[in-house]
């Protein structure tokens, strides 16, 4: 099966990433370089090409910058995301690709701030995990309502936090792929 090209160019762990710090602000490429130190600037521009290309990212501005004229790139409103109805059209292996450089990114997080020596009375991590029942259509509902609920967030000040949601269908009953 032929995937859509922003599926195509999101099952790279490195473009999936670029992807994730373009949804918080728009950035250029020194400032992307600064958010994830541990992608080489020529990835940088070769991941970005191809998120571009996809019509993943865009470009929004043309700063002047030391070293010449630099681009400030975001993410398209709605790309970035694997939607419920995208994922039904995967199989095992994307699927499979697409869940390790989510896991891969939380990981980074994960590394970059414990690196930080942080101080568990300001930024605490939690972590929970739930078993509900829902079915596809319900799922999609209730991502839907998480969206709404969370978007007043994004644009607050205070310290800056990444939810993670995953979903894995479990036990009897559970979608089945491909």
């Amino acid at each position: 099966m032929e995937l859509a090209p922003e599926i195509e160019a999101l099952l790279h762990p490195a473009r999936l990433r670029l992807a994730r710090v373009l949804s918080e602000r728009s950035l250029t490429v020194d400032e992307l370089a600064g958010a994830v130190p541990d992608i080489p600037r020529s990835s940088i521009y070769r991941h970005l090409a191809r998120l571009v290309a996809s019509g993943v990212v865009e470009v929004v501005e043309h700063r002047h910058g030391q070293g010449g004229p630099q681009r400030v790139y975001r993410l398209v409103e709605g790309s970035g995301q694997i939607t419920t109805s995208q994922a039904a059209e995967l199989g095992v292996a994307d699927l499979t690709r697409l869940f390790t450089g989510f896991v891969g990114s939380l990981l980074a997080d994960w590394e970059r701030y414990v690196a930080t020596d942080p101080d568990p009375a300001v930024a605490t991590p939690t972590f929970s995990q739930v078993w509900i029942g829902a079915d596809r259509a319900e799922m999609s509902e209730l991502m839907g309502r998480l969206r709404e609920l969370i978007e007043p967030y994004r644009e607050r000040p205070g310290v800056r936090r990444t939810l993670s949601i995953v979903v894995l269908p479990t036990g009897e009953g559970a979608d089945r792929i491909g």
